[in-house]
C-alpha cells in the first residue's frame, strides 16, 4: 500500500518540479518496494521534511487562479 500511494505521489511531485522531495519520495517507493521497515522510516522522515518546505514554498500561490498575478519575488 505505501509503495502504490508512494508512487502516485511521486506523480504530483514530479509535475511541480521540487527536485528534492522527489527525490525524497522515490526514496520512500524504493524503501517500501524492498519491504525493509529500516529504510523505510527514515525515508518517510526525510519526505515530511521535503513535503514541509514544499508545502511553504507554494504557500504565496495558494487559492490563485490561472489568471491571478504571480506574487513578485523579492
Amino acid at each position: 500500500e505505501v509503495r502504490r500511494i508512494a508512487h502516485r505521489l511521486k506523480n504530483t511531485i514530479l509535475y511541480l518540479g521540487a527536485r528534492p522531495a522527489t527525490d525524497a519520495i522515490i526514496h520512500v517507493e524504493s524503501a517500501a518496494k524492498s519491504g525493509d521497515a529500516a529504510l523505510l522510516a527514515p525515508a518517510m522522515r526525510s519526505l515530511e521534511q521535503e513535503l514541509h518546505t514544499l508545502k511553504r514554498a507554494l504557500t504565496p500561490y495558494r487559492g490563485q487562479s490561472a489568471t491571478t498575478p504571480l506574487p513578485a519575488n523579492n
